[in-house]
């Protein structure tokens, strides 16, 4: 599990706009990066910090966090059950 986590937030880090802008990653790289939950959430914040845009308007930010998140509590459920199951 801590192979598996450290590997998922390597390429959550390698999918973000931190090291490469997405205008010069190639297009398929370029919209994993634009759903990368880093990128979203520092949107996020750059909107309301910057440009006073409560979240109220980012109703399509939210949408991919929360299905980020429901996707993660899949992963953990099936993990555990699985898990349970071998023990």
């Amino acid at each position: 599990s801590i192979l598996l986590s450290t590997f998922t937030a390597l390429a959550l880090f390698l999918f973000s706009d931190i090291i490469f802008p997405p205008e010069v990653m190639p297009k398929l790289a370029a919209w994993f990066a634009k759903l990368n939950p880093m990128v979203v959430g520092e949107r996020m914040i750059r909107k309301i910090i910057y440009h006073n845009i409560m979240l109220d308007f980012q109703l399509s930010d939210l949408l991919v966090m929360i299905g980020f998140l429901m996707f993660m509590i899949l992963l953990v459920y099936l993990a555990a059950k699985r898990n349970k199951k071998r023990s």
